[in-house]
């Protein structure tokens, strides 16, 4: 537990090897290079529902509907049979980046998970001098990246919504089941999941502070956690700016299950008949 704790770098730190240039200038840059930004972005870059579409239905989601590789794209093309692997695969990579920039840099650390309480103050007071610590806020960054921009798919990705509610729920987890709460409300009335996701996104910056008080004993949020949720709020909000324009101008879909989807052409004119009546 405490090799969870604290991450393989702190442990080869206090192992009396941290006097060693070769560790200060080599060992430590790449292990956070590798561990937090390298592997999560490429992991990140691995598209589910672009690999799901390809191998379960011979075709490339990006080629129907909205055109975006994500879950939604997935189920209104292809239905349930290719969202739900594309779901499984987008937690899954979310979950490993993040959990890797934790084994390399410690996961008890303030606002994530943690194996035994810790005080706050101390992690808030430590940012400064071990900066470390951010190793699995680092990850989740590069993962999100790694999904919205994949170097494996021509930096053409997904729009980030399931890959970020997964990091932080792993980061930040009362404050992404609030806003999870949130999004459901806004869709089961809309109908937009863009409008939800966009307005869920854009709240996670606002409701940070207080939420985060209110579970660390009044504890403020660290710059690189308040830093984190502008990026979350920012990056998503830009990819559905094209979703919030059609949902000025009556022209975004309506998320349903009671009307089963279908693939390719039909699908589309489904979608000109439903909007006609």
């Amino acid at each position: 537990m405490n090799f969870l704790q604290e991450g393989f770098l702190a442990r080869i730190l206090a192992s009396g090897t941290a006097g060693d240039e070769l560790f200060f200038f080599f060992i430590k840059p790449v292990s956070i290079l590798l561990c937090c930004v390298v592997i999560p972005y490429l992991l990140g870059s691995v598209n589910s529902a672009i690999i799901v579409s390809k191998m379960l239905f011979r075709d490339d989601v990006r080629g129907h509907g909205s055109g975006n590789a994500g879950a939604t794209n997935m189920y209104r093309t292809f239905g349930a049979k290719g969202a739900i692997p594309t779901v499984a695969g987008d937690v899954l990579k979310s979950f490993l980046a993040v959990f890797i920039g934790g084994l390399c840099c410690g996961f008890n650390q303030i606002g994530g998970f943690s194996f035994e309480p810790a005080d706050p103050a101390l992690f808030v007071l430590s940012v400064g001098a071990n900066p470390i610590v951010v190793g699995t806020y680092l990850a989740g960054v590069f993962c999100i990246l790694g999904h919205v921009f994949p170097v494996f798919y021509r930096f053409k990705g997904g729009k980030g919504v399931l890959s970020s509610f997964i990091v932080a729920l792993m980061l930040n987890r009362w404050l992404a089941l609030l806003l999870f709460l949130i999004f459901v409300i806004i869709v089961a009335f809309t109908r937009y999941i863009s409008l939800g996701s966009t307005v869920g996104a854009a709240l996670y910056p606002v409701f940070l502070s207080p939420v985060f008080r209110a579970f660390f004993n009044g504890v403020q949020p660290p710059l690189y956690i308040v830093l984190f949720g502008f990026f979350i709020a920012g990056i998503i909000v830009l990819k559905h700016i094209p979703n919030i324009k059609r949902i000025m101008d009556h022209e975004e879909s309506k998320f349903t299950f009671r009307r089963p989807p279908v693939s390719g052409d039909a699908y589309e004119q489904t979608e000109e008949k439903h909007d006609e009546k």
